[in-house]
């Protein structure tokens, strides 16, 4: 979820820049042949850039302030996504060896608990993969 200021930054500072590039042509430019060819070059219109740039000021205001009135819930999210993949590292890290231990010493073969572990894994990817596009809707 991306809801700073850089991407806007980014954008503005892009179009500033190429705007410094056309600045500096105009001043290197000595001859009305040069002139001319800068005058044709297709740019957009002072109008369109201004509500341009406006429109992703705008855009990125209504992301921050929904972010502002959904903290609590993204909040949540956030807290269950990262409690979700501790327990999940906890289970790999911690218990997976010991699961197939105990496994092994009620004769259950290791190849089937290795299975049940790649099994919870594709669930997990499964519940990640449609969580995501619950996330950012």
């Amino acid at each position: 979820m991306n809801f700073g200021l850089v991407p806007l930054r980014s954008a503005l500072i892009d179009l500033l820049q190429q705007n410094h590039e056309i600045e500096e042509t105009l001043k290197q430019t000595h001859s009305l042949a040069a002139l001319a060819t800068l005058e044709n070059q297709i740019r957009p219109s002072f109008t369109l850039l201004v509500e341009h740039s406006a429109t992703l000021c705008t855009q990125t205001l209504k992301k921050l302030e929904w972010l502002e009135n959904s903290l609590d819930f993204v909040n949540i999210i956030v807290q269950s996504i990262q409690e979700n993949t501790e327990n999940y590292l906890i289970l790999l890290d911690k218990y997976q060896q010991d699961l197939i231990r105990i496994g092994v010493d009620n004769s259950i073969e290791a190849g089937h608990i290795e299975q049940w572990f790649s099994e919870w894994r594709q669930e997990r990817l499964q519940m990640l993969q449609q969580w995501q596009p619950l996330v950012e809707a």
